[in-house]
This record gives structure tokens, sequence and C-alpha cells, in this order.
């Protein structure tokens, strides 16, 4: 949403008082009023970033209220809110600041605020800690820290090892930040306050969060199917091989000494069935297990972040042959 701005009617506008310890030069009040005129024209094209860029210098060289103001409606509607904030409560600090605009800054805070939760570190002030890649200092560790509601990553470098957490943060509410020392390293503490503490695998089974198991489990399940459908292939084969016996010669006039000709032939189908009915039957236990195989791991394989083997169970089905094996490195 583009706000409108209002403009500089004056470079001494840009001008801090006389009481001021550091008062900026004619020619730092004209720097600071070129870049505040770019940052407005940058801001009414949509270049936020720009108008942004622009803003913070013109407060460099010349520190103003009016361009502290557009520059926190720039980070508010360029998706920056806890920026926003943050320049909105500098402006009302600032003794020029329009009390009008304070007010309206008080809104805009509040209406902010939906969008920002809140981070509490809460570990030892010795371990490193980052969030979102960026160092906590010690300073930050007092207060929740402010951030756009969403997701975050926090790290912490114990002695053990390092520890990595992943947040979600709901808006306008706080998630307390810890670790458990005497638990895996990337075993994160609870989460509570309306956000969610999760570990680094994510939420759902553990098997879905590691390659060998997941792999273990698709290779079981692909030789499960496998063999099932190996003994329908069989089945159906040994069932064609008694309909062919049985049209060649009914059973009953295989009997005794003086046996048709045909019968032979007969016999070879016969055997053929029972060949191929040992088959399917070999191929659904197979199957069979290979299914209860993948349920297994799927449901029992531990947590774990560390993967130190890598397997593949691949399906062994030709003519005359049915099983699995395992390859891989262990």
């Amino acid at each position: 949403m583009l706000r409108s701005f209002i403009a500089l009617v004056a470079i001494a506008a840009l001008a801090v008082p006389r009481s001021a310890q550091a008062q900026p030069s004619a020619a730092d009040i004209a720097v600071a009023k070129q870049q505040y005129e770019s940052g407005k024209k940058a801001a009414k094209d949509g270049d936020y970033d720009t108008a942004r860029r622009y803003f913070l210098q013109s407060l460099a060289v010349a520190p103003h209220p009016l361009t502290l103001w557009n520059l926190a409606l720039v980070e508010i509607d360029s998706g920056h809110p806890v920026d926003g904030v943050r320049d909105l409560r500098k402006y009302k600090a600032d003794p020029r600041a329009e009390p009008e605009k304070k007010k309206e800054a008080d809104g805009l805070i509040e209406q902010q605020m939906k969008r920002i939760g809140r981070v509490k570190i809460l570990v030892p002030s010795n371990v490193p800690v980052t969030l979102d890649g960026t160092v906590v200092s010690d300073e930050q560790r007092k207060d929740a820290i402010e951030v756009v509601a969403g997701h975050h990553a926090v790290d912490a470098g114990f002695p053990s090892g390092s520890r990595h957490m992943d947040l979600e943060v709901a808006g306008g509410k706080e998630v307390p930040v810890t670790f458990d020392s005497t638990t895996d390293p990337t075993e994160p503490g609870p989460g509570p306050g309306g956000g969610i503490a999760k570990r680094d695998e994510g939420g759902g089974l553990p098997c879905f969060h590691s390659g060998v198991c997941t792999g273990t489990v698709i290779s079981l399940a692909a030789v499960g199917v496998a063999g099932i459908i190996g003994y329908g292939i069989w089945q159906g084969q040994a069932n064609s091989a008694t309909t062919s016996a049985r049209g060649l010669a009914p059973p009953s006039s295989c009997e005794g000494p003086n046996r048709p000709q045909v019968c032979g032939q007969a016999q070879s189908y016969l055997d053929d069935h029972d060949s191929k009915l040992t088959l399917s039957r070999i191929s659904l236990a197979v199957g069979a297990a290979s299914l209860v195989g993948a349920g297994v791991v799927l449901l029992a394989w531990p947590r774990s972040t560390k993967e130190t083997t890598g397997a593949q169970v691949f399906p062994l089905l030709s003519p005359g042959t049915a099983g699995m094996g395992v390859r891989g490195q262990f």
C-alpha cells in the first residue's frame, strides 16, 4: 500500500535543532534533501528497496523525523514490519515529531504487531547463538527478539556439540528457545506461547527425514508389490497349464495301462502347473514379508540425525527365481 509523502518545503526543514552537538552543514542538508526526494520518487514508483536505501542515506547525513516517518512506511509496505515498527517507535520518541502522526504511528504499530512474533533465547550467555544466521548478542538475550511471523531457525554452539531448532512463530506470540544439554544435540526444548518448536528433522515419522530409511521402505515396498504381481502371474500360468492338460486328456482317460499318447503331454502340463504354483507361493510369501517389513521399518525407525550406513533392498525376480537382495555401504 503506497502512502502519500509530504514534501519538504525548504532545505532548512531537515536541519537539526541548534542545541544539537553536531549540527549538519549546509552541504550536508543539501545532500540529505536530495536523497530524501529520490526516496520519495522511488516509493511512488513502487521501488521500495531503493526508496529505503535513499531514506537511510538521508538520515545518515542529516537526521529528521519526517524522513524517519517515510522510512517506516516504506519498510512496512515492503514487508519489513519489524523494521517499520522499530522506526515508528523512534519517530514517536523524537521531540520534533508531529502529534497527529504520533497517533497514527500508534495505530500502525498496533496493526503491524499482528504480523510480528517474539523469540526469547533462554540459553547460557557463554553459549554462542544465532537466529536465522545472525549472531544474538548478550543485550538481545535480555528481552524477546521481535521477528516476522513465520519460520525461523536457531543454532547454539554447546561444548558437547552444535544444536539446531526450527521454529514456527505466530504473530503476537512469544516462543521460548531452550535446549536440554542432556539430550541429543538436535533435541529442542519446549515451544509454548503459541509457537511451535520442532526438531531439525521436522514433524511426522522419523523415517521420513532419513534418506536410508526412506530408501529402504521404498525398496521393500517395491519388492512387496513385485511379489504380489509375480504371484498373480505365476498363479495365472499355473491355472493355464491345468486347463491345457485337461483339454488334451481328461484325468480319467489317463488311468490304467492303456493311456492315450497325449497323456504324456498332459502330464508335462501338470508338472509345469506344479512348478508355477510353487513359484507363485514363493512370490506371495516374499511380497507379503517385504510389505510387512516396510511397515515395520517405517514405524520403528529411531529418531536420529546422523546417518552412518547406506543400504538398498532390491527385488530378484526372474523365471524360476523369486527373492530379494541388499546392497550398499555398511
